[in-house]
């Protein structure tokens, strides 16, 4: 089943690929009125094409507007690389798109085009996300070099730094999960191993960390060396201890299971609880009316990703677990972003 759907996604691919560059030659000559389109649309967040304010957009070359309209964020991220337009101040322009959640549900429909249909067939009616092609879209994403912690952080507590974020996200973690010394606990999709290293360090609990990279385990084992921890390169469909950790903890795994996905999700981890133990996950959602997979993601990123809505997070996990708690990390995800491109 795995070789059909990588076969179908092949054909998809080529076939977006080839409507892109067929639709993006055939608009090129109406550039004149792609660019009015354009620029009323960007107007709505405060952005002018050609303006002069920190946050506009100086358009080098007039084929970037064909390229926008036909790949959406797609083709201004692009068209910016290629050095075809120019942001006068990037966290300028990212925070007039992000200042008004209605400004990021407009925004976010703008992609990914006008070839919107062909995404849908790939994201929506396929299971992308099965065990063996999961692997395929993790390594991609994450085998890039070291870092410790690629995810959002936690602000409420006064932190002026991304470090300090960090270090505060992961504190509020170990609270959510009243860890006691010797409790064992399985942190699903570990990452680069930041967060078993402080909880193994800090709290004195075993921990045993999975993750589908290559290059993610082998680093969180460099990472957490000398403590309690032992990694595994192994999908989360895998696991066979039933029963067997007080704690679960799973920091921006969700949005990697897959459309299809989410039910056996959460009846896996549920299943690896003692009866009286405690799961804690920190993911993304977005509105039912939003796009559960962002094609400039996809390209740079998260190529496996969707997103889903809250109400099918709690609907689902409902079977599985009792929610005790529940934070708004919005505008966390604003700062971190703020900082991220900053160091960018």
């Amino acid at each position: 089943m795995d070789s059909l759907v990588t076969g179908v996604i092949f054909l998809v691919d080529k076939l977006i690929l080839i409507c892109g560059h067929v639709t993006y030659l055939t608009l090129l000559p109406f550039t004149i009125l792609i660019r009015a389109a354009l620029t009323n649309f960007f107007a709505q967040f405060n952005i002018h094409l050609n303006g002069k304010g920190a946050g506009d957009v100086q358009i080098l070359n007039w084929r970037a507007y064909s390229k926008m309209v036909t790949y959406g964020t797609v083709g201004v991220v692009d068209s910016w690389l290629e050095g075809w337009i120019k942001i006068n101040n990037l966290e300028t322009c990212m925070g007039r798109l992000t200042d008004v959640a209605r400004h990021v549900v407009k925004f976010i429909k703008f992609e990914p085009g006008l070839i919107a249909p062909l995404y849908h067939i790939r994201w929506n009616m396929l299971n992308i996300q099965t065990k063996d092609r999961a692997k395929l879209f993790c390594n991609p994403a994450y085998n890039l070099g070291d870092s410790l912690l690629f995810s959002v952080a936690y602000y409420g507590r006064g932190a002026k730094s991304l470090e300090e974020a960090q270090a505060h996200k992961m504190a509020l973690t170990a609270e959510k999960l009243k860890l006691k010394k010797g409790m064992r606990v399985l942190d699903v999709g570990c990452g680069f191993g930041g967060l078993s290293r402080y909880l193994a360090s800090e709290h004195g609990v075993s921990i045993v960390a999975i993750t589908n990279s290559r290059e993610m385990a082998a680093y969180s084992k460099k990472n957490c060396a000398g403590l309690d921890v032992t990694v595994l390169e192994v999908d989360w469909r895998d696991l066979d201890e039933i029963g067997r950790f007080d704690r679960v903890v799973g920091i921006e795994v969700m949005f990697r299971v897959g459309r299809h996905n989410l039910d056996e999700f959460f009846a896996k981890i549920s299943s690896c609880l003692k009866p009286d133990g405690i799961c804690v996950i920190q993911d993304f959602w977005n509105h039912p009316d939003m796009p559960h997979n962002l094609a400039t993601a996809t390209k740079y990123f998260f190529p496996g990703h969707y997103v889903f809505s809250i109400d099918k997070i709690l609907r689902q996990s409902g079977k599985y677990f009792r929610l005790e708690g529940y934070l708004d990390m919005s505008d966390d995800l604003k700062a971190t972003g703020y900082h991220w491109l900053a160091n960018f």
